[in-house]
Formats: structure tokens, C-alpha cells, sequence
């Protein structure tokens, strides 16, 4: 059986920050999920709004 990277990426779509939190820095994942939202929700700035 070969590794399939792909198959592992599948596998864990959706799952980045909560996986960042478990593996690296849980108060990074937090700071990363926060700056996500804020780029979701908020309309960005465009020249005419200046």
C-alpha cells in the first residue's frame, strides 16, 4: 500500500485550525480563527467608500 497524500488531505478537510489547535499553538488556532471571521464578515475597503 502507497502513501496517498490526497486521500489524507480529503480526510481532514475543515478540520485546519481544529487540527493547528491539537498539533502547534491551540492560542494561535484561536487568533486564526478570529481573523478568519473578521475576513469573511466585513466588506473590504474599496476607494470610492474612502
Amino acid at each position: 500500500m502507497s502513501f496517498d497524500l490526497q486521500r489524507v488531505l480529503d480526510e481532514h478537510r475543515g478540520r485546519s485550525y481544529d487540527l493547528h489547535a491539537d498539533h502547534v499553538n491551540p492560542q494561535f488556532a484561536k487568533v486564526l480563527r478570529k481573523l478568519s471571521k473578521n475576513a469573511v464578515t466585513k466588506r473590504p475597503r474599496t476607494a470610492a467608500a474612502l
